[in-house]
């Protein structure tokens, strides 16, 4: 039997990336700092509660892998890619700034912004994530699933975190044993909700949120003591255990308060989405800051511009989800002609400014007449769809197409 979807989990991740979006805006320094306790630990916490330890103990590499692979990185890419776009619109053609391509295509392989730019700072979750999830699967292997043995070498691993912490590193490693402790912290607490479900979602509401207040006000109060966390920047605070007792309290305070209440429609589909905005929030933010540079940091631009962002993604997640839900690293399973669409609109995106480049470099370096400029730009639609064609046709897990057998027929 299919396990039930918990909608208040979708709602809380929406508020939790409501959070994101004003954490990336120019907000006041103290709501910052709160903000940046727990906005991005809640999502980690999150996909523990949803980490079902004895499955991925009993999980072979050759499934296990390959699909995690598929989920996470291959959608890191794309998004990265066409964001692209995104940078060349904010840097080149609004700031009269130069785009350095190869500093950002290495960036994406790198994965820092802090040792190199790239298009989506914010993407690091995906990276960070799979690297979380391999490490795990390899240790629930290693002690033939022991839970108690892999909390153990999470936390010893905890120490690389906390020796190297501010060093920026490739694909944020210094990042993932946190990363991993706070997965199974959401286990726990997974295993907590199941035992006490029926008293939370049927019994007084008054006393869940009064011990909702009770974690909140605590988890404000050791923010304040410890200071800002960054887990992009592996930094916890003053004293890092702290840090992340005060990320896990306001998690679990914003998870008191949304139990009981209903979930309206666009939450849930904005929480069943996070990955796709996690993607493309932060290039409109600062599409938005770089229009209005004058009024970025009043209180109705914040206001305005967050809401616009939070809400105004939500009919471009419907139209993704139904042509090119790989973005939201979902599968396709039927290739209609609107995912047709979608593929062709998403691989001309994400060669756009390389191929661009690549004409401008080609016309200066061998001294072409201007016209060949245009010539040569032109080709990009027919190069595009024969890419398209080729990685539908030949490598459909770029575009995580389900490939069906031969004999499914039509």
């Amino acid at each position: 039997m299919a396990q039930r979807r918990i909608l208040w989990l979708d709602q809380l991740k929406a508020v939790g990336f409501y959070c994101v979006i004003l954490g990336h805006m120019s907000i006041p320094t103290a709501f910052a700092n709160w903000i940046y306790s727990f906005h991005m630990p809640l999502f980690f916490l999150v996909s523990g509660f949803t980490f079902n330890l004895a499955k991925t103990a009993q999980a072979p590499s050759k499934d296990y892998l390959p699909k995690l692979f598929k989920r996470l990185i291959i959608p890191y890419f794309w998004i990265e890619m066409i964001c692209l776009c995104f940078s060349y619109l904010n840097t080149v053609l609004i700031r009269g700034q130069q785009l350095h391509l190869a500093k950002n295509l290495l960036g994406i392989l790198v994965g820092n912004g802090l040792i190199l730019p790239y298009p989506t700072r914010p993407m690091y979750f995906a990276l960070v994530l799979f690297l979380a999830q391999v490490l795990l699967w390899a240790l629930l292997k290693l002690t033939r699933g022991n839970k108690i043995a892999v909390f153990a070498l999470t936390l010893a691993l905890c120490a690389f975190s906390v020796l190297t912490i501010g060093k920026p590193m490739v694909w944020r490693v210094n990042v993932v044993p946190m990363a991993m402790l706070l997965i199974l912290c959401g286990t726990l607490l997974r295993k907590l909700y199941d035992r006490l479900q029926t008293p939370i979602e049927t019994g007084n509401p008054v006393w869940l949120y009064l011990i909702g207040a009770a974690l909140f006000a605590a988890g404000f109060v050791l923010q304040h003591y410890n200071g800002r966390l960054s887990m992009a920047g592996n930094r916890y605070g003053h004293i890092v255990p702290v840090g992340l007792l005060a990320a896990v309290l306001t998690t679990c305070a914003l998870a008191l308060f949304l139990i009981r209440l209903p979930v309206p429609k666009v939450m849930a589909i904005i929480g069943q989405n996070t990955f796709f905005y996690m993607g493309f929030h932060r290039p409109l933010i600062t599409l938005l800051e770089n229009l209005f540079p004058a009024v970025r940091e009043t209180w109705w631009f914040l206001t305005v511009g967050s809401l616009a962002i939070f809400f105004g993604l939500v009919p471009v997640v419907l139209l993704v989800n139904r042509t090119c839900a790989f973005l939201c690293c979902k599968e396709t399973a039927v290739d209609t002609a609107a995912t047709r669409a979608g593929k062709y609109v998403c691989t001309l995106l994400a060669c756009l400014i390389p191929y661009y480049y690549a004409v401008l470099y080609a016309v200066n370096r061998f001294s072409l007449p201007d016209y060949s400029r245009w010539a040569l730009l032109a080709l990009l639609v027919p190069l595009c769809a024969a890419l398209t064609w080729g990685m539908g046709r030949f490598l459909p897990v770029l575009y995580l197409t389900k490939r069906r057998a031969f004999h499914d027929g039509t």
